[in-house]
C-alpha cells in the first residue's frame, strides 16, 4: 500500500491564525463598554449657558432657579437641558448648586438616554464639583459614570469646562 505524503500545512494554519487574530480583537472591541469590569477613563469638555427662571433673597443669600443647556464633547457627547437647577449665591462671592437632567448621550461610542446628576460650588468666576451619570437605556443600559468637573464663566450667562470620570 502506497502512502500519500502529508502536505505541510503548518505554515498555512499559522497564516490563518495571524489573519484571524485582528478580526477576533475587533469583535471583542465591539462589546459595549457599559459592562466593563475594570473602570474606563472618560474625559471631555463642556460649554453651556443659562437663563434665570426666578430669584429670591434668603438670609443674605440670593437663591436662583435657572435653566441650563450643557453641550458635552469628547468621551461624553450630547446636550443636557436641565430643569430647575438651584444656584445659591452667597455674600462672600461663593456659590453652590445642584441639578439633574435626562438626555440622549454617547459615551465612548455607546448611545442611549441617561440621567445626569451634578452638584458643586464656586468662587467668583470659577466652579467645580462632582457628577454621576446612570439610569441608561440602549447601549448605555447599566452604565455608571462618576467623575468631577471644573470650569469658569465665559460671560454673565455662559460657561465652559472639563470633565474627568470613570465608566464603571
Amino acid at each position: 500500500m502506497r502512502q500519500v505524503p502529508k502536505k505541510h500545512v503548518g505554515g498555512m494554519q499559522n497564516m490563518r491564525i495571524i489573519f484571524a487574530l485582528p478580526l477576533l480583537l475587533a469583535t471583542i472591541a465591539l462589546v459595549p463598554l457599559s459592562h466593563a469590569s475594570v473602570p474606563v477613563p472618560v474625559n471631555g469638555t463642556f460649554t453651556g449657558g443659562f437663563s434665570v427662571v426666578s430669584s429670591r433673597l434668603a438670609d443674605g443669600n440670593t437663591v436662583l432657579i435657572i435653566d441650563n443647556s450643557i453641550d458635552f464633547q469628547g468621551g461624553v457627547q450630547g446636550v443636557c437641558v436641565d430643569q430647575s437647577e438651584f444656584l445659591i449665591l452667597h455674600p462672600d462671592s461663593s456659590d453652590n448648586f445642584d441639578a439633574s437632567c435626562s438626555f440622549n448621550a454617547v459615551i465612548l461610542g455607546n448611545a442611549g438616554t441617561v440621567v445626569l446628576m451634578f452638584a458643586g460650588n464656586g468662587q467668583g468666576l470659577s466652579f467645580h464639583g462632582s457628577f454621576a451619570i446612570n439610569q441608561g437605556t440602549g447601549s448605555l443600559s447599566g452604565a455608571q459614570l462618576q467623575g468631577v468637573f471644573a470650569g469658569s464663566f465665559t460671560s454673565a450667562t455662559t460657561f465652559a469646562g472639563t470633565i474627568t470620570a470613570q465608566l464603571l
